[in-house]
């Protein structure tokens, strides 16, 4: 069988076809990785704030209320404020 020149030139152009075809399928798949990388830590960092939110409200909570000396009105109304406080600092931070 003889090729002539326009059919080496064509798989020559498949072929490269399939390369490119192939890198930009490679390139997506790492940017869709590194995405998810990208959102599962922004969610973890999320999770932990709440986390620590949390405990330092059940803290203060526990302290406050063992003194005996805070209306539980006045309880809460502290602990609204400082959370609010320790959540902007995690944001700056």
């Amino acid at each position: 069988m003889k090729r002539t020149c326009g059919g080496v030139q064509r798989e020559t152009k498949a072929r490269q076809q399939l390369q490119i075809t192939a890198r930009s399928r490679l390139r997506e798949r790492r940017l869709q990785s590194a995405r998810v990388r990208k959102y599962y830590d922004e969610y973890q960092v999320r999770q932990r704030s709440r986390m620590l939110k949390k405990r330092t409200k059940e803290e203060l909570v526990r302290t406050w209320s063992s003194s005996g000396c805070v209306t539980p009105y006045l309880l809460l109304i502290i602990v609204h404020f400082f959370v609010r406080d320790v959540h902007v600092l995690c944001l700056n931070s």
